[in-house]
C-alpha cells in the first residue's frame, strides 16, 4: 500500500510539472522579429479599393501575434491652417482585416478583423495569430480595409527596402496567388482600373512575434524530471528493505543511498555542475567578440556559401586543418555562425575538466567530494567560460590534449624503475602515445608547443627509457594526416604548412598583447630597438628554461606527478613571461594545472586564485573593450603579481626536494 501511494504521489507530482510547464509556456520564451515598428517609413493612406499584398518567410515556427503600425488621418482644421501643422484626429470607423494564407497552396492559416474607431497616431495593432508556420515557406499577408466615412481612412506605415528585413520576401505586391484573397479580389468593381494599389517603395512596417523553444530551460526541466525519477528509483530500489528503516529514513540517509557504490549526493552535485555549466554557455552564446567580427563571422559565411568540399579547398582562416575541417563540417548545421564557433570550445571544456579531474587522480587527491570540486572549478571558473563561451576561442582544444599528455606520462611513471604491470600497461603509456597526444595537440594549436620544454627534460630524467627523440615524428606525421582532406580539396599544401609560420612572423609593433609580464615593467621602446629586445626576450627564455632544468637535474629532484604538473606549470608561465608577442590566453594550460594542484595542496589556492584573476582582468579589458584606465589594477601590478607566483612556484618546488 506505502509503495502505492508513494508512486501515486510522484506520478501527481510528475503530472503537475508537466502541466505547469507546458501549460505556462515557461520552456518559450517570446521574441520579435527582425523588421521593428520602430523602423517607420512613409505613411500611405488605405482606402476601401486599396489591397496590400505582403509576402515574408517567418523566422521560427511558432508565430503568436502580428503587429501592423497605423497612423490616424490628418484632415485640415481652423486651427491647423493658421498654425500650418495638421491636427491628428482619430478614426471614427471602418475596419482592418488580415488574411495569412500559404503562398504555394492558398490554404488560409488565420483570419482576424480589428475596428478602426479610436485608432490614435502611431496605434499598433496586434492580431493574435498563435499558430504553427514552416519556416522553409512563404506565406501571403493581406491587408484591407472597410467602410470609411469620408477622409476618416487611416494610413499604414511602410518601411524602406533599405532597411533589409530578412522575414519580408518580397516588396507589397498584389498577387492573386492564394483562393482566399481570390475571393476578396472579386468584390472590387471590374470597372475601377485604379482599384488595387502598389506599395512599390518599400515592405509593410509588421511585427512578427514569436515563441522560440529556449534550450537552457529545455535542460532544466528535463533535469528536474530526471531528478525526481532517479529519487524515486533510489527509494525503490534501494538495499534498505527494512520497514522501520525506511519508515525512519531522513534527508541526509536518502542523500547517503548509493547507485552502483556511489552516494546520491555526489551524483546529484555532477549533475547540478553539468546543467549549470551547459546553462552558463548557452547563455553567452549570442555575445561576439572583435574577433567574431573581424574573422570568425566571414569564415561560417565563406564556408556556406562555398559549401563543404569547396570551402575545405580555399584559404579561409589561418588556423590550422585539424581545427578549421571540423568547423568547415559543422558551418552547415541550421545555428547562428556565432554558435557553430562556438559549439567544439564548449565541448573540450567539458573533455578539459574530466582530464583534470583524472589527472588529480594520478597527484593523490583520492576523495570524490574533492575531485567533483576540482570538475565545478574548472568548468565554472570565469577564464573558461569566457575563453570557450563568450570568445570562441579553441584554447580548450589544445589545453585538454596538453593534460592528457600529461596524464599519460604520469600514469606511465617515467620517475620509476619498475614499469607497470603488463595487465595494467596501455598504448598511451607508451613513447608513441605520450607523443601521439601531443601531436594531436600541436596540430590544434601552436601554443602547445610551450609544453616540448617539458619532454625534453623527461628525456633527461626518465629512470626508463620509455620516450625516444624518434617519437617526435608523430607531429608532423598528425599535421600532414590532417592536411589531406583539405589537400584533396584543392588547397596548398605549402600553404597549410606555413600555417603556423605565419602567425609566429607577425609582428604587431609591441612586445607584449594584452598579456602584461617583463616587457610591461620595462616600459616604452623606441621603434628602433623592437628587434633588438625581440632577440632579448627569445634568449632570455631560452637561457631561464636551462637554467631551471639544470637545477631540477643537478638537485635530483624527484619528477613525481604533483612535482611535473608544477613544473609544467612554471616552465609555460616562466616562457609568458619573457617571451615577446604574448597574448592574453597563452599561459591557459599553465591556469588549468594550477587549479589540479589547488586540488592537492590547499596551499596553492591563492597561486591558482591570483593567476586567475591577473587573467581575467586583461580578458575583460579586451571583451569590453575598456581603456587601460578602466582597468582594476594597473598593468604594472598584474605583471608583478605574476613574476611573484613564478617565484612561489619555484621556491615550492625546491623546498619540497629538500623535506625529501
Amino acid at each position: 500500500m506505502k509503495k502505492v501511494l508513494f508512486w501515486i504521489r510522484t506520478g501527481l507530482l510528475l503530472l503537475l510539472l508537466i502541466f505547469a510547464v507546458l501549460g505556462g509556456n515557461f520552456l518559450y520564451t517570446g521574441t520579435e522579429s527582425a523588421s521593428p515598428l520602430n523602423m517607420l517609413g512613409e505613411a500611405i493612406p488605405l482606402s476601401e479599393d486599396s489591397l496590400l499584398i505582403q509576402g515574408f518567410t517567418p523566422a521560427h515556427s511558432r508565430v503568436t501575434s502580428i503587429a501592423l503600425a497605423l497612423k490616424a488621418p490628418d484632415p485640415l482644421t481652423p486651427d491647423s491652417l493658421t498654425s500650418g501643422v495638421p491636427a491628428s484626429m482619430t478614426a471614427d470607423s471602418g475596419t482592418l482585416t488580415v488574411i495569412l494564407s500559404d503562398h504555394a497552396t492558398g490554404t488560409p492559416v488565420y483570419t482576424g478583423t480589428v475596428p478602426l474607431n479610436g485608432v490614435p497616431e502611431g496605434w499598433y495593432l496586434d492580431f493574435p495569430v498563435n499558430c504553427r508556420l514552416d519556416t522553409n515557406a512563404q506565406y501571403d499577408l493581406c491587408i484591407f480595409a472597410e467602410d470609411y466615412l469620408a477622409n476618416r481612412n487611416p494610413s499604414l506605415f511602410s518601411v524602406p527596402q533599405t532597411a533589409q528585413i530578412p522575414e519580408v520576401t518580397g516588396c507589397p505586391a498584389v498577387t492573386a496567388s492564394s483562393s482566399a484573397i481570390s475571393e476578396i479580389l472579386r468584390e472590387f468593381p471590374a470597372d475601377t482600373p485604379d482599384h488595387l494599389q502598389e506599395f512599390s517603395a518599400g515592405a509593410a512596417a509588421i511585427r512578427l512575434t514569436y515563441d522560440v523553444l529556449v534550450p537552457a530551460r529545455l535542460a532544466v526541466f528535463l533535469a528536474v524530471l530526471a531528478a525526481i525519477l532517479l529519487c524515486a528509483a533510489a527509494v525503490v530500489f534501494s538495499r534498505k528493505k527494512s520497514t522501520e528503516q525506511t519508515r525512519d529514513i531522513t534527508l541526509g540517509k536518502f542523500l547517503a543511498i548509493r547507485i552502483r557504490r556511489i552516494p546520491l549526493i555526489h551524483i546529484l552535485f555532477f549533475a547540478a555542475v553539468t546543467i549549470a555549466a551547459v546553462m552558463i554557455r548557452i547563455s553567452f552564446f549570442p555575445f561576439k567578440s572583435n574577433d567574431y567580427y573581424l574573422c570568425f563571422e566571414s569564415w561560417i559565411s565563406d564556408m556556406r556559401s562555398s559549401g563543404i568540399w569547396s570551402a575545405l579547398g580555399q584559404n579561409i582562416g589561418d588556423y590550422p586543418p585539424l581545427y578549421v575541417t571540423p568547423l568547415t563540417l559543422l558551418s552547415v548545421l541550421p545555428l547562428e555562425p556565432v554558435v557553430i564557433i562556438k559549439l567544439m570550445p564548449c565541448l573540450f571544456d567539458f573533455i578539459l575538466a574530466l582530464a583534470s579531474v583524472r589527472l588529480s587522480g594520478q597527484l593523490g587527491v583520492t576523495a570524490l567530494h574533492k575531485r567533483l570540486t576540482l570538475y565545478a572549478v574548472i568548468l565554472l571558473n570565469p577564464l573558461t567560460i569566457l575563453d570557450s563561451a563568450a570568445w570562441g576561442q579553441c584554447d580548450s582544444l589544445y589545453g585538454s590534449m596538453v593534460l592528457l599528455t600529461l596524464l599519460a606520462i604520469c600514469t606511465a611513471k617515467l620517475w620509476s624503475t619498475e614499469p607497470p604491470a603488463e595487465n595494467q600497461k596501455r598504448f598511451w603509456q607508451t613513447g608513441d602515445g605520450i607523443c601521439l597526444l601531443f601531436a594531436a595537440a600541436f596540430s590544434l594549436k601552436l601554443q602547445a608547443i610551450f609544453f616540448l620544454p617539458i619532454l625534453c627534460l623527461l628525456w633527461i630524467t626518465q629512470k626508463r627509457n620509455v620516450l625516444k627523440p624518434v617519437h617526435l615524428l608523430w607531429v608532423p606525421i598528425v599535421y600532414t594526416i590532417s592536411c589531406i582532406p583539405m589537400y584533396l580539396a584543392g588547397r596548398s599544401l605549402k600553404t597549410m604548412f606555413k600555417i603556423y609560420l605565419g602567425q609566429a612572423d607577425r609582428n604587431y609593433g609591441t612586445l607584449t598583447l594584452n598579456y602584461p609580464n617583463l616587457y610591461t615593467l620595462i616600459g616604452t621602446w623606441s621603434e628602433t630597438l623592437y628587434d633588438s629586445y625581440f632577440i632579448y626576450g627569445l634568449l632570455l627564455t631560452f637561457l631561464l628554461l636551462i637554467a631551471l632544468f639544470y637545477q631540477l637535474y643537478c638537485r635530483k629532484v624527484k619528477l613525481d606527478s604533483l612535482t611535473l604538473c608544477k613544473v609544467t606549470a612554471l616552465s609555460i608561465l616562466t616562457v609568458c613571461f619573457c617571451l615577446p608577442l604574448v597574448h592574453e590566453r597563452y599561459a591557459y594550460v599553465a591556469e588549468m594545472l594550477l587549479f589540479v594542484i589547488m586540488a592537492k595542496e590547499a596551499k596553492h589556492v591563492k597561486t591558482a586564485l591570483a593567476t586567475m584573476l591577473c587573467t581575467l582582468f586583461t580578458y575583460c579589458a579586451y571583451l569590453m573593450q575598456l581603456e587601460q584606465s578602466f582597468s582594476v589594477l594597473p598593468e604594472q601590478v598584474i605583471a608583478l603579481v605574476r613574476l611573484s607566483v613564478i617565484f612561489y612556484l619555484a621556491g615550492d618546488i625546491f623546498r619540497r626536494r629538500q623535506k625529501e
